[in-house]
């Protein structure tokens, strides 16, 4: 089989680190004192370079790809890592644009390993390390191996307890936004989610963040006890929207930048990235130019945001699996840039875990067709037919609603309904997206090339 070791790696990740794992066995308090015990293990690669920190609720992706551009654009070898993937591990850890290889990856697992099984066994230590914890001192030992001048690394899951936040301190800390999201393990509000994001923030950083109100009120609070200068978007970082383009002001640079990435939200992370450009400048003693920062920012991509990966009938794949994400999508669907010319079938699969009703509130208005399937993630699908439910009682009058709950076919019938002058958004959960855009750009084809390809 091609890539056997590739593949072998990943089912001992999967089996041994996630699904024979035990809640009990890793609570969230010692998150970094086991991903710290393992990168310790591994002579602490963390530290062999500076690194951009990227958090939010919405955005950090996309902001932390053009980061990553603008960055190489300059002249830097820049890894970035990112999280989650789409469609093939991989795709977490790349250097200059260029993926992990199948066979590094394996090595960097049987690597790993021995770590691994002593922390197992030390009875008073902190436990067997996370699958998210392995994977992401895998990334820092790529990093460290491949020499990088500096690394954006985007934080998973809020900030605090997240197993990125291991850096004393990072040259730079972004924080884009601050909505409601995974509320279980953050706060249900906007000022305790922000608290948990912040907390990336460390004494010696610069920091910067597109939040608003009460949360961007904890953002101020905590730099302000650590000393930390903070660029706050609307204020020492503006843009104007100029159509396609955005006019970017930071206290360092004036420049016009056109972004790759569809939507009108990409110029809030363009704003962001060329601010964290500018800061990582100053930490480092360098000079990031608008050459750099307008070919960055015009040539980052992201797979599944916002992705059209064919015509007629037009596809669009957006990982729409929260509400600030579905305003987001929403917004960009009524916008002219992406707006159908026909008619708009949306295919849709939700998490049990995700504000179903916030998010179908939002897009199943819009659709003229919906198909509801079942998202690939067995342990936090839940029932598609309550997802069904509460899109029948948000679409408009006469809008059909289907249910067809294997992915592969709930897209075919969505491609069946469509016309060649209509538009299919395929859309919620992320998981549902990697699937599915298998049909496009296969697996193979991204563990061969080691980079990420795109139709349109």
């Amino acid at each position: 089989m091609k890539f056997s070791a590739y593949r072998e790696a990943v089912r001992y990740l999967v089996d041994d680190l996630w699904h024979a794992a035990q809640a009990a066995d890793r609570p969230r308090e010692v998150l970094q004192r086991r991903v710290k015990a393992l990168l310790e293990e591994l002579g602490n690669p963390q530290t062999a370079f500076p690194v951009v920190h990227v958090g939010g609720t919405t955005g950090k992706g996309s902001t932390a790809a053009m980061t990553a551009a603008v960055l190489e654009e300059a002249g830097l070898r820049v890894g970035l890592y990112v999280s989650p993937f789409l469609q093939t591990y991989v795709e977490r850890i790349s250097v200059n644009g260029e993926l992990i290889s199948p066979d590094q990856f394996a090595s960097a697992v049987d690597e790993i390993k021995p770590s691994i099984r002593g922390l197992e066994r030390d009875s008073s230590g902190p436990g067997r390390p996370t699958i998210l914890e392995a994977l992401f001192a895998m990334g820092m030992r790529h990093f460290e191996r491949e020499a990088v001048d500096v690394a954006v690394v985007e934080v998973g899951l809020g900030g605090r307890t997240d197993c990125t936040n291991v850096f004393e301190p990072s040259a730079v800390s972004v924080i884009t936004n601050v909505q409601l999201d995974h509320t279980r393990q953050l706060g249900t509000t906007p000022e305790a989610i922000a608290r948990e994001k912040a907390a990336i923030i460390k004494a010696g950083t610069r920091a910067l963040t597109g939040a608003a109100g009460g949360a961007l009120g904890v953002i101020e609070e905590r730099c302000r006890q650590l000393g930390v200068e903070l660029w706050r978007a609307g204020k020492e970082v503006q843009h104007v929207d100029l159509g396609c383009e955005a006019e970017v002001k930071t206290p360092q640079t004036t420049l016009t930048v056109t972004p790759a990435m569809a939507g009108r939200h990409q110029h809030d992370n363009a704003a962001l990235a060329v601010a964290a450009a500018d800061a990582f400048g100053l930490a480092s003693g360098m000079t990031i130019g608008a050459t750099a920062m307008k070919a960055g920012i015009a040539r980052a991509r992201q797979p599944g945001r916002l992705e059209i990966v064919q015509r007629r009938p037009t596809v669009i794949l957006d990982a729409a699996h929260n509400p600030a994400a579905a305003d987001v999508l929403a917004t960009a669907l009524k916008d002219s840039e992406l707006k159908p010319a026909g008619r708009l079938v949306v295919l849709i699969g939700v998490l049990e875990d995700k504000d179903r009703e916030g998010i179908l509130s939002r897009l199943a208005p819009l659709a003229d067709e919906m198909v509801v399937t079942q998202p690939p993630l067995a342990e936090r699908a839940g029932d598609a037919a309550d997802v069904a439910t509460i899109a029948r009682r948000h679409v408009r009058d006469g809008v059909r609603v289907e249910l067809v709950e294997a992915p592969e076919a709930a897209l075919q019938r969505a491609l069946e309904v469509a016309s060649a002058e209509d538009t299919v958004c395929v859309t919620g959960s992320i998981y549902l997206i990697g699937l599915l855009r298998n049909q496009w750009f296969p697996e193979e084809q991204i563990l061969t090339e080691r980079r990420i390809r795109y139709a349109v």
